[in-house]
């Protein structure tokens, strides 16, 4: 398998320079015998520049990197990886979720099939902070973050924000700490099948907890489940 990772192209010709970067790289990587697939951001402001269309002519899937929405580069906490959009998003990275992602792509002409929903298998660290859309003062963790094996963090309780279809733990040394559990996996999996995607991604996989905890696994129980 050949993964391409642009990000991001700039401008309208950049973009034009990837989707002729991936045509050529099928020219000399046919199908079927070999695997062509590319890393694609999840904000419509960094996929804005690319003909998604044609992008998709040339690979067999598109990998969604459906996380990363809020991060230490915002002034305000707010989840990484939420499943909806807020009625009343308080900053420009709020508007974002796996919902307004896969919305876009579809518009663009995107078939469903070429569309692979991304997990992450680690969460987000906002310190001194009274929780989503507040002010926070710094990052715990490693450079902002935790594998989803070490969460919650000591002294802090898992919570679930059902409307959003986001998990978060605030307290102890990670502060405000937000991610997917089996919960919200299973939600995303849910919605993989309802909107006749190819499937979900982990990022990445040796990060993801054992056991009944398993973000891996209870994405597979899902998508094999019955609808």
């Amino acid at each position: 398998m050949n993964l391409v990772d642009w990000e991001h192209p700039a401008n309208p010709e950049q973009g034009n320079d990837y989707v002729n970067l991936l045509a050529t790289l099928r020219a000399y990587l046919p199908m079927p015998r070999f695997c062509l697939t590319t890393a694609l951001p999840a904000a419509e402001w960094a996929l804005v520049n690319i003909p998604l269309a044609r992008a998709a002519q040339y690979v067999n899937f598109i990998n969604v990197m459906a996380y990363d929405f809020c991060g230490p580069w915002e002034k305000l906490c707010g989840h990484h990886a939420q499943l909806f959009t807020p009625t009343q998003p308080y900053s420009s990275a709020a508007s974002i979720s796996v919902q307004s992602a896969i919305s876009y792509y579809l518009s663009q002409g995107v078939p469903p099939k070429q569309l692979v929903l991304g997990v992450p298998t680690f969460g987000r660290s906002f310190l001194n902070t009274n929780g989503v859309g507040h002010p926070y003062s710094g990052q715990g963790g490693d450079e902002g973050t935790f594998e989803y094996r070490e969460l919650p963090r000591p002294g802090a309780e898992e919570q679930f924000d059902a409307t959003l279809g986001a998990t978060f733990c605030h307290g102890g040394d990670g502060g405000f700490v937000t991610y997917d559990n089996p919960v919200t996996v299973k939600m995303k999996a849910k919605f993989v099948k309802q909107n006749d995607l190819q499937g979900l991604f982990y990022w990445t996989g040796t990060s993801d907890a054992p056991g009944a905890r398993s973000l891996v696994y209870s994405g597979y129980e899902e998508l094999h489940s019955g609808r």
